[in-house]
């Protein structure tokens, strides 16, 4: 579980900048049912010029207070097990399946790719399984080689393909660097660089969960890796930056 935050300051009339100090501020808390998933809380807090009474947050959240989504930049106390969730375990999820749609978008059973992968502590095994489908042959560099003997034994058995385990990042048609999310085309006259995706779509039933104000990236990867709503892995980003510019998807075409 987690914890919207939701600051809603009190407008500076001159009532309020002469009386505000005494006004009682108001912290309104529910909690959000989530379709095949954890409930979230969502804490509407409605503040003067003191701001937030961060004892407050705790008395109404508890333990979630160490993983709040908030509508605003703000200063959090130290020692008082309050912090900002941060994580990039969506966007990455998103990326790899990105980079599949891509390579599967523009591969034909007659037009398998040559592919090069980089994954330095073997961590993305199931990603590379997943794209030796579109491969004529795969090159795997990594530092954890026994992460990847059985992965190996599978593509074998499945593509009937060797794949080659090496140090050494080869250079082939596509080349995915795994640790950093960077896809490389060698197309015809140029090399193209994928990176830095932006935008996806969710389902309906989870758009509707957003509220106004709140980052859309950090609450769907709070539901996703806090609420246990794993479908929104699934998603594909719909931009990209393809040679530091940004184009759509569907509009990446190599081969």
């Amino acid at each position: 579980m987690f914890c919207v935050l939701k600051i809603n300051r009190r407008n500076q009339t001159l009532f309020e900048k002469l009386f505000g100090t005494f006004i009682k501020d108001e912290y309104n808390l529910s909690a959000i049912p989530v379709f095949k998933g954890a409930p979230f809380y969502l804490l509407d807090a409605y503040v003067g010029k003191k701001g937030i009474d961060w004892e407050k947050v705790l008395l109404c959240v508890g333990k979630c207070a160490s993983r709040l989504v908030v509508n605003c930049e703000i200063e959090i106390p130290d020692n008082m097990n309050i912090g900002i969730y941060k994580s990039e375990k969506l966007y990455d999820k998103i990326m790899k399946n990105t980079f599949l749609d891509i390579v599967r978008n523009n591969t034909d059973k007659k037009n398998l790719l040559n592919i090069s992968i980089l994954d330095k502590e073997g961590k993305y095994t199931e990603f590379t399984e997943t794209i030796s489908s579109f491969s004529s042959s795969i090159t795997i560099a990594t530092d954890n080689k026994e992460k990847y003997s059985s992965v190996c034994e599978k593509i074998q058995k499945n593509t009937g393909m060797c794949p080659v385990l090496t140090s050494d990042f080869a250079d082939k048609h596509v080349k995915i660097n795994v640790d950093t999310n960077i896809m490389t085309i060698r197309a015809k006259d140029e090399l193209i660089n994928i990176s830095s995706g932006e935008n996806f779509s969710v389902p309906s039933i989870y758009k509707s969960l957003l509220p106004d104000g709140i980052p859309r990236y950090d609450f769907y990867s709070a539901l996703y890796e806090l609420c246990g709503v794993f479908s929104l892995g699934e998603c594909v980003f719909d931009d990209l930056m393809v040679n530091n510019e940004k184009k759509r998807r569907e509009d990446i075409h190599f081969s």
